[in-house]
């Protein structure tokens, strides 16, 4: 058989009566519990140990508020239509922007890195506003003129000037080398160094001429279209390289550093001998 009390409970549940450790036996239609306290009133909600209705008040953190359906700002609660809360601070004036602390109209003011500048729309250089078709920012420095380009933290026309690595250089649509500013028609940069004459190849440093020299691990030889050994240049047709040593005739077999005609020796062991090995 059930205790006398599961019974009781049971019957308490049944008639629609809730059960509650710190309030006990309670009708929730007609009482509401919080934390601990009962109070009169049922399907009501609670504010720490405060019952309330959500149709005229509002609980923020705990604290009840006159008004129902608000918004809150800390412990206080408020009409968005009215008042602006900007990190826990109540303001003025509904539907505001926030600025650290302070409400404003972004029609007439511009928060810049939580500091708040007089004239609305406008873009952020650091904590400065600033308008976009009369000054450029580089670097959080500000520049008279609109519409420019940056070159580090100054300001420069790309009309009428080339910026490169931060100088800026007279001229404009030019290509860089390094800090120089150069026309790739009448100069060719190689590794940062500016060389006379365009559209060459570069060999190291040096710039040159394909049809007419040859470049050999950065070393520069006369002839166009050669082969190199090492650093120098040859003629495939009328020399030999063999072990970076340059000998002559051409189309020969090696035999360590030496060149030679299948026809006419052997190689036997890195050394050249007229008969089979």
């Amino acid at each position: 058989m059930f205790p006398f009390r599961v019974i009781q409970l049971l019957l308490l549940l049944s008639l629609g009566f809730s059960i509650n450790a710190s309030c006990g036996d309670y009708d929730d239609h007609f009482y509401t519990c919080c934390s601990g306290v009962l109070h009169k009133g049922g399907d009501q909600e609670c504010c720490g140990d405060k019952a309330y209705n959500p149709a005229f008040n509002t609980c923020c953190y705990n604290v009840l508020n006159k008004g129902g359906d608000l918004d809150c700002c800390g412990v206080q609660a408020y009409n968005p239509a009215f008042n602006t809360c900007c990190s826990g601070v109540l303001n003025d004036g509904g539907k505001l922007g926030c600025c650290n602390y302070e409400a404003y109209n972004p029609s007439f003011k511009t928060c810049c890195s939580g500091v708040l500048n007089i004239g609305g729309n406008q873009k952020c250089c650091d904590t400065k506003a600033y308008d976009p078709s009369t000054t450029t920012c580089c670097s959080n420095v500000l520049h008279k003129g609109g519409n420019q380009e940056c070159c580090d933290v100054d300001a420069y026309n790309p009309i009428e000037y080339t910026c490169c690595s931060g100088v800026i250089a007279r001229g404009a649509g030019l290509s860089c080398c390094g800090v120089k500013a150069y026309q790739k028609s009448l100069q060719t940069c190689c590794s940062g160094a500016l060389n006379d004459g365009g559209g060459q190849q570069c060999c190291g440093v040096k710039a040159y001429k394909p049809s007419s020299t040859t470049c050999c691990s950065g070393n520069l030889n006369n002839g166009g279209g050669q082969s190199c050994c090492r650093t120098d240049a040859y003629n495939v047709s009328t020399a030999t390289c063999c072990s970076y040593v340059i000998n002559q005739g051409g189309g020969l077999a090696c035999c360590g550093y030496d060149a030679y005609d299948l026809d006419s020796y052997y190689c036997c062991h890195g050394k050249l001998q007229e008969g089979p090995c």
